[in-house]
């Protein structure tokens, strides 16, 4: 994709469009962390720096969330000598697949089923 094509004018719209999401989606990766919009800056800049790689018409959201998914796993890597907790890989991928198999359109029925995952937490997962 050149600089100023129609393409990248697309990603554009595609990544602004998705800011609410990915931040959400960071968010319950990242719960009661105050670095949620470090990683949400560092995830837009590999989303930026792998635009070549994203086919349009493709599902940006899945996209998009799996390289979140993969900032949050080296932010832990660099914060891990701190006591912020984290989540297991098991939690991280039924998260992941609730938001990917939810109603994008409707953040209410997102909320309902990331409520229904924390519910299945023990009280020191959460």
């Amino acid at each position: 994709m050149g600089l100023h094509s129609a393409e990248t004018h697309e990603f554009i719209k595609l990544l602004t469009g998705h800011q609410t999401a990915l931040r959400a989606f960071i968010v319950s990766l990242l719960p009661g962390s105050s670095d949620v919009e470090d990683v949400l800056q560092d995830t837009n800049v590999v989303l930026w720096e792998k635009l070549e790689d994203f086919e349009l018409g493709t599902n940006f959201q899945a996209w998009a969330f799996a390289i979140a998914r993969n900032t949050v796993k080296a932010h832990w890597r660099q914060t891990k000598r701190d006591s912020s907790p984290q989540l297991n890989p098991t939690i991280i991928d039924a998260i992941t697949a609730t938001w990917l198999g939810s109603d994008s359109e409707n953040p209410s029925s997102k909320q309902q089923a990331l409520d229904h995952c924390l519910e299945t937490l023990k009280p020191n997962e959460r």
